[in-house]
């Protein structure tokens, strides 16, 4: 059993193919535009709603874009789970065999991801939530 300590669903990742679409769709539902960035090659939208929030992502570079997307006009891509410590979180899901990407900060909280081969082939990303240790 882990000692992990459990965190909370921060958000879920879909990568679209038109993200103007994709926030008109989310503003219909009634979500509330919260923020975005617009890093080398894609672009981010956040929605919040009570709980959880949306990413959609949208990739402009065509390999990333259909690696991620492949023929889908959108599609989950990830789910974002936060953890009070993500060195533990890392450890502790080694124990079990699976594997991450490194550590980096995103946003101002350090973030990682898990390797899809090693996770029953989904994404996890990681957010640490208090500084760790």
């Amino acid at each position: 059993m882990s000692a992990l300590r459990p965190g909370a669903l921060d958000h879920v990742g879909i990568v679209v193919d038109d993200i103007g679409e994709a926030e008109r769709l989310m503003t219909a539902l009634g979500l509330r535009a919260a923020g975005g960035s617009d890093p080398p090659g894609l672009r981010t939208a956040f929605f919040e709603l009570e709980g959880p929030r949306i990413e959609l992502i949208e990739f402009f570079e065509e390999g990333p874009r259909a690696e991620r997307l492949g023929d889908a006009r959108a599609r989950i891509d990830h789910i974002a789970f936060t953890v009070p410590d993500l060195d533990e979180a890392v450890d502790a899901l080694a124990e079990v065999g699976v594997e991450t990407t490194s550590p980096q900060t995103s946003s101002g909280r350090r973030t990682c991801w898990t390797v899809p081969a090693t996770s029953d082939g989904v994404l996890y990303q990681l957010i640490e939530t208090d500084g760790g240790k």
